[in-house]
């Protein structure tokens, strides 16, 4: 089984003040906030058991927002992330959610795509390898982690490169099985004192164990004031509106 982890927190610095007061996966993006998209994703990927890790402040509210999951089809779970400690401090918290034999989906909550996953959940799920990523070719890698790729084949994930990696962005989507729980344990803060996915990745290409794919579809990172507004144009007007958190065959953005 595939089990799913929408990670929900952070400090959401890069939409201060607004974030000062509420949580950035509550911000409305269209009908819907932000954290419904994300879910989609998960639904849409077959995955019924879904945790959601957030701050202590937030917990409450998207719980509230959220409820136990009746209303989707599927079983929430939350946890509470006392500090933003990184993405594999949150992956971290779903160790007990995990069973040894699941494999586990993580999307972050401010990434919004029109990708669906079910077919490669699936391939994943039968497969021994141990983690997969998705890319997605982009024109400004500001601030993200970029694929280096030799003779086709991912070689390494270099986080916010200060000079050309390639035209790849490591997307919040992410494929693992139970070993990530193992590995994490084994990283240490990086510079900015966060236990970087970064480097969980990178273990696991040092394994052999590491697969990629490039997204053919809209993906977005929603947590910039540029992005939610590009966002919000695409789904609150127009042909894009999106009317319902049902399983429909794709999300358009």
């Amino acid at each position: 089984m595939t089990k799913g982890l929408i990670l929900a927190g952070g400090s959401g610095s890069r939409l201060f003040p607004i974030t000062k007061v509420l949580n950035k996966h509550l911000i409305p993006i269209g009908k819907y906030p932000m954290i419904h998209y994300p879910l989609r994703t998960m639904l849409r990927s077959g995955i019924r058991e879904i945790m959601i890790v957030s701050n202590a402040d937030s917990i409450g509210p998207i719980s509230k927002l959220l409820g136990s999951g009746a209303e989707f089809g599927c079983n929430f779970y939350y946890r509470v992330q006392d500090h933003p400690a990184g993405i594999s401090d949150g992956i971290r918290l779903a160790r007990n959610f995990v069973a040894p034999e699941d494999k586990l989906m993580v999307v972050l909550g401010d990434n919004l795509t029109t990708e669906t996953f079910d077919e490669r959940v699936s391939e994943f799920e039968r497969s021994t390898t141990g983690c997969c990523i998705f890319l997605k070719e982009l024109a400004s890698l500001d601030g993200l982690g970029v694929a280096r790729i030799e003779d086709g084949v991912v070689t390494e994930i270099v986080e916010k490169p200060t000079a050309f990696v390639s035209n790849k962005a490591v997307t919040g989507i992410y494929l693992f099985d139970s070993r990530c729980f193992d590995l994490i344990e084994e990283l240490y803060p990086s510079d900015r004192m966060e236990i970087e996915v970064t480097d969980l990745i990178n273990r696991y290409i040092a394994m052999n164990s590491c697969e990629a794919h490039v997204l053919s579809g809209t993906w977005m990172d929603a947590g910039t004031f540029e992005s939610l507004k590009y966002a919000a144009d695409l789904l609150g007007n127009g042909t894009h509106q999106v009317d319902s958190l049902e399983a429909e065959p794709a999300l358009s953005l």
